[in-house]
């Protein structure tokens, strides 16, 4: 059983994989954000250390 999970697991991961390079195919010419954009959206812009007394 733990084989037949680990082989649809693999074929899920396949299937997704396939999609996203599908996805970005299509949307070649999309703007990108940069992993320092995503983490801006989600913790807010980085504070400058020197003005807030951290060190």
């Amino acid at each position: 059983m733990y084989e037949e999970y680990n082989a649809l697991e693999d074929a899920a991961d396949e299937l997704l994989a396939r999609e996203a390079l599908r996805v970005l195919e299509e949307e070649r010419d999309a703007p990108r954000a940069s992993l320092a954009d995503v983490l801006a959206d989600i913790f807010g812009p980085p504070s400058d250390a020197s003005t807030t007394g951290a060190v």
